[in-house]
């Protein structure tokens, strides 16, 4: 066995949702698994994987942003919305 190849950590994050995006998924909050080495802007295309019906009305089309009504606040304390 070879006990040299990488795994991949995953950190679990908790998200919430506020307004439509809490309405559409139907959730307060959610939980998601993502990949250690994530980056902010990867988390919209987690949550369209994992809650589709968010795609169109809180993300973009194709899954890859917030649409621009739409901000991301980290910790309470920084808001992102690019």
């Amino acid at each position: 066995m070879d006990t040299n190849i990488p795994v991949e950590k995953s950190i679990n994050i908790k998200v919430e949702l506020f307004g439509q995006a809490r309405i559409i998924a139907g959730f307060r909050e959610v939980d998601i698994s993502i990949p250690s080495n994530t980056i902010v802007s990867d988390i919209a295309g987690i949550l369209g994987k994992k809650y589709p019906s968010l795609i169109g009305k809180v993300l973009e089309n194709d899954g890859s942003k917030l649409l621009d009504s739409y901000t991301l606040n980290i910790n309470g304390k920084t808001f992102v919305s690019d």
